[in-house]
């Protein structure tokens, strides 16, 4: 009888790490799986023989030893040998990781004849070598698993010296990995030039590289690409399903400078890239996605740049659309397809220390698009990018997009997102050639959780950038921690340029180099519960804005106006929290509004003052330009030394008959 394992996951799952014995009547999990983990089933929790003789759960027919985990990790339901009621299964293809021990889930509770058990193993055993025997002699192929093509192995030879051209081999075993249907292609450790790239990878394909396998880069060309030159698969349907990790691509930049990309996916959908290393490459992009959905990139390190001329602005990790050879060089159509339903999370882009190389120049983002199709739904995760030139993110034509708990360390800038920029021609120009005027509007970037040190190089540390014809709504700037130099004359830590509907909160700057938190053009905004300290300029201000609330913060050691309003309208100013401001000297205030502001409200607000002589701070000045405003409960005590405290010079409409505090 061929017993049943797996089946469903609450058979099998149990928590990670628990001792099993043999007899045990309990059936475990593997840890830490992935989903499409390929898995391998072995005769003994250690040492032993792997077991192949398996067959599909409900028909009997044969599968080898293809097991694969499903979408949640879980493995799916077989039927094991004959009489076998334990085995033990390992999430490596070489039996090297923890092994647990499965027993049969029709095998009923109390099933303790480990003597019985032992014997049937014995036996599946003694069947596994002869099968294998059989299956080598139909096959012509080296000993491995059903499904298992490696690369060093008969009939592929892949030298793995670091001088021989090992392209032809390992492209071989990439075609026959296709041919069967798909299945795994391993890479042991050793060092394979790539002298006639690009490696070709089709559907259904999973590229495993040893931890110690080095893919090295020995001509110009790209490293890896999904498909081939002549294939014309629009939208999603090109070659996907694919999985690529472990191991390192070393695009060899300083030693071969032609721009040319490492991996390079598009027309594709459900492709994983994860665990593995990709390293100095020139001009291009560590990984382009092209015209790709459901892109999972986890815990990759892209470390070293060679910024080849014209090419500074590259970054590691880029999202593109099918618009043309100049954008994607793969193959076409050149449909417009754009990448939806990105998550790239837990990696590390910076420098590598090659010499000769720098970081990037930007880590993840985009700089093209086309009118109605920005890339939707990016999650960037839990990553740490250092030492780019630009950006450290450049959200370029993104919508519904989440930036969280990323650490940004010295980079030119943090994060900058832009709706179509409406000056590029191309980019108001799709792939077929019809055109817009102008701009378009794009919705829901949320930046949340970060940590910025020292990314003040470039005029803004976040910048959420729109245009009159395309602006931004529903955004979220929050729960962010901003380290800057304190240079005077630096940037501003958060800008907000045509931004609607949206909320800037509970974020910690210290020592902006210029206005801690910038605003213009903006309709419906709330800014709340920030914390600023030490800004070299003023602390939150507002150029021209309607429907503005600014509540909550706390702000200290501003060098010049704590809260700046201009040319705004229907403004609420209440709660907040002024202390020692106007550092500069002059004439500095913890509230000034100006301009020509109407319909606003001042309530609630406490002003202390800063230094003497010179250096004071006036508690709130209203020029005389302003109109239709109310101001009543503000404290203003101990808010200068020369000055007068309150100066009403507000126009029609004034209501101060409600006492400030002074």
């Amino acid at each position: 009888m061929r017993h049943l394992f797996g089946q469903t996951r609450a058979d099998w799952v149990m928590e990670a790490g628990d001792p099993i014995q043999a007899g045990e009547t309990i059936v475990a999990y593997v840890a830490h799986m992935l989903p499409s983990q390929p898995v391998t089933l072995w005769s003994a929790a250690t040492g032993g023989e792997q077991v192949v003789d398996l067959v599909h759960a409900d028909t009997g027919e044969p599968i080898g030893s293809a097991l694969v985990t499903d979408q949640y990790g879980s493995i799916p339901a077989f039927r094991g040998p004959e009489g076998v009621t334990y085995l033990w299964a390992s999430a490596s293809m070489d039996g090297s990781s923890p092994r647990y021990a499965m027993i049969a889930t029709d095998v009923a509770d109390g099933y303790t004849d480990v003597t019985d058990t032992l014997t049937a193993l014995d036996t599946a055993v003694d069947d596994l070598g002869a099968r294998t025997t059989v299956l080598e002699e139909q096959a012509g192929e080296a000993s491995g698993p059903s499904g298992w093509h490696d690369v060093t192995a008969a009939p592929y030879s892949a030298p793995a010296d670091g001088t021989t051209d090992a392209t032809s081999a390992i492209q071989a075993a990439l075609t026959a990995c296709a041919d069967a249907g798909g299945g795994v292609v391993w890479v042991p450790g050793g060092t394979y030039a790539i002298a006639s790239g690009p490696l070709r990878i089709y559907g259904d394909t999973h590229l495993m590289l040893a931890p110690s396998a080095v893919i090295r880069r020995t001509a110009a060309g790209t490293m890896l690409l999904n498909g081939d030159a002549d294939q014309s698969f629009g939208g999603y349907t090109g070659h996907g399903n694919i999985t690529v990790e472990g191991g390192t691509w070393d695009a060899n930049g300083t030693v071969v400078t032609a721009n040319n990309m490492a991996i390079s996916i598009g027309h594709a959908e459900n492709v994983t890239i994860r665990d593995t290393t990709i390293k100095d490459v020139p001009g291009y992009h560590a990984i382009e996605c092209n015209s790709t959905k459901g892109a999972r990139i986890d815990r990759v390190s892209c470390l070293g740049f060679v910024a080849t001329a014209g090419r500074e602005f590259s970054e590691a990790i880029q999202f593109d659309l099918a618009k043309g050879s100049s954008y994607f060089g793969g193959f076409g159509p050149y449909d417009d397809t754009e990448c939806v339903d990105v998550l790239v999370q837990g990696c590390r882009i910076g420098p590598s220390g090659t010499p000769g190389t720098t970081s990037w120049g930007r880590g993840i983002g985009s700089h093209s698009t086309s009118p109605d199709r920005p890339h939707r739904d990016v999650r960037i995760i839990g990553c740490h990018i250092s030492d780019t030139a630009q950006w450290g993110i450049g959200a370029y034509a993104w919508s519904g997009a989440i930036i969280a708990d990323t650490t940004f360390d010295g980079c030119g800038a943090g994060v900058w997102a832009r709706t179509l920029d409406s000056s590029s021609t191309s980019h108001r120009t799709r792939a077929n050639g019809t055109t817009i005027t102008g701009s378009q509007p794009l919705a829901g970037i949320t930046v949340k959780g970060c940590t910025f040190l020292g990314c003040d190089t470039y005029a803004q540390v976040v910048m959420l950038e729109g245009e009159a014809a395309g602006q931004w709504r529903r955004c979220v700037v929050a729960d962010n921690v901003m380290e800057c130099s304190g240079t005077p004359g630096g940037n501003t830590a958060i800008r907000l340029s045509y931004v609607n509907d949206s909320t800037v909160s509970g974020n910690t700057i210290y020592e902006a180099s210029n206005t801690a938190i910038s605003q213009g053009n903006i309709s419906g905004v709330t800014v709340t519960g920030n914390r600023v300290n030490g800004s070299r300029a003023g602390g939150i201000s507002c150029d021209t804005g309607a429907q503005v609330v600014i509540s909550g913060n706390d702000l200290s050691n501003i060098d010049h106006n704590g809260i700046h309003m201009l040319t705004s309208t229907d403004v609420q100013v209440t709660g907040n929290l002024m202390k020692s401001c106007g550092r500069a000297g002059g004439t500095q205030y913890g509230i000034r509004v100006s301009s020509t502001c109407t319909y606003f409200t001042l309530s609630g607000n406490r002003v202390r003052g800063h230094g003497s002589g010179s250096e004071v701070t006036n508690a709130i000045g209203i020029t005389a330009t302003c109109t239709n405003f109310k101001s009543f409960g503000n404290d203003v005590r101990n808010s200068l030394s020369t000055s007068t405290a309150l100066v009403y010079g507000g126009g029609a409409g004034q209501d101060t008959t409600a006492t400030d505090i002074s």
